[in-house]
């Protein structure tokens, strides 16, 4: 079931964000730096929400977002974070995880909601193109 995080999921969620990091992200990943992030999202959940996928009482997936007023338009959007689901645990998840994110955006009063992925995971890509996502523009990222 996909459920909204508690304090009690942030070792399981720094477990999934360094598996998520170790697919390839050059990043320096602090699990640390991202468990006192989640304690905050977790604890202060005003424009910030953490998703969780919990299978047979183990968390298996996260899904964490903000909310903000856009600085060009005068709008809310919603921004997907953090999306990861284990691999033993892949399959139909993401549709629910989608559809959670979208309420919550809605509840935000966000008119745009984005969801990223892996520039390799094309089937992250066709699925969020099926559900009404479109690719406006391409992002490049670089370490400095």
């Amino acid at each position: 079931m996909i459920r909204t995080a508690t304090l009690a999921d942030i070792p399981a969620l720094v477990r999934m964000g360094r598996d998520f990091v170790e697919t390839g992200l050059d990043v320096p990943y602090s699990e640390t730096y991202f468990g006192a992030t989640l304690q905050t999202w977790i604890s202060q959940p005003v424009s910030f929400v953490v998703f969780v996928l919990e299978l047979d009482g183990a968390a298996k997936g996260m899904l964490c977002a903000v909310a903000f007023g856009s600085p060009l338009v005068p709008m809310r959007i919603a921004v997907e974070q953090v999306f990861w689901i284990d691999p033993d645990a892949r399959g139909h998840w993401a549709n629910p995880f989608i559809d959670a994110y979208e309420t919550w955006a809605k509840k935000q009063n966000c008119v745009w909601a984005s969801l990223t992925s892996n520039h390799t995971n094309y089937r992250a890509g066709k699925l969020y193109q099926r559900r009404g996502y479109a690719n406006p523009e391409i992002n490049f990222s670089k370490v400095l």
